[in-house]
């Protein structure tokens, strides 16, 4: 069944890349030392989106009976500095990533292909907005406001550190890496958020945020029917 789904998935999305073809020898030596540094924690990549046009490739590790999710991970956002605030130099280059459930559909349609859609769309996004993501940037999903699918209220975005490691010195290992002399590339979570979570967002802190999700045993795994992690009152008048 995983045979025939991988085969399935490589028909319809994928493209394999030639690592000797279009890069400087120092970029393709900085995206060997990306992929090899998320293999190292997630799992050897079986297939690969490609993307010639913005350079932003999405990896695909397949479930395993030690982890049994989809991790799906980007190299080629940080090929290009954001904007940073001020007094943020050093903090340039980030990669994304996320995790879906072993029994989801990789296909195109709409209810299952918007966590790729959106990692693509959020990689893109400090180039395309000359801005910066970073840990606990809250980021809006459809101009309108809807829920990316019919099936699901999921609409908003954070980014977190990675909660799918046993220790925290995996995590912090993890968290960062030198890939050249003077540029280090962090690595964050792409975590939708219901409406609720996104407003508590805005007024509290990411750790805040963070430990509700925690405490409510929220998992990185996207879960399309997951309970909120907190729900607000509306407001009287």
């Amino acid at each position: 069944m995983l045979s025939s789904l991988l085969k399935k998935l490589k028909k319809l999305l994928v493209e394999r890349w030639d690592f000797g073809k279009q890069k400087h020898p120092s970029q393709r030596a900085e995206q060997k030392t990306i992929i090899e540094h998320f293999e190292t924690y997630f799992g050897k990549a079986d297939s690969v989106l490609t993307d010639d046009k913005d350079g932003i490739d999405i990896y695909i590790v397949s479930p395993t009976i030690e982890r049994p999710c989809y991790t799906l991970f980007t190299q080629g956002m940080s090929s290009r500095p954001m904007r940073v605030p001020p007094d943020m130099e050093g903090y340039e280059y980030a990669e994304i990533m996320l995790h879906l459930p072993f029994y989801w559909t990789l296909d195109r349609r709409p209810e299952n292909y918007w966590p790729i859609e959106w990692l693509k769309k959020l990689a893109r996004y400090p180039r395309e907005h000359d801005t910066w993501l970073f840990y606990g940037r809250l980021i809006k999903g459809k101009e309108d406001g809807e829920a990316f699918a019919y099936n699901t209220e999921l609409s908003c975005f954070t980014l977190g550190a990675t909660r799918m490691l046993p220790s925290d010195t995996d995590r912090d290992a993890f968290s960062m890496l030198d890939v050249s002399s003077g540029k280090v590339v962090y690595f964050f979570t792409v975590l939708p958020l219901y409406i609720d979570e996104a407003a508590y967002r805005q007024e509290h802190s990411a750790e805040e945020l963070f430990e509700l999700f925690d405490n409510n045993n929220i998992s990185d795994i996207i879960d399309i029917h997951r309970s909120r992690a907190v729900v607000l009152e509306e407001k009287t008048v």
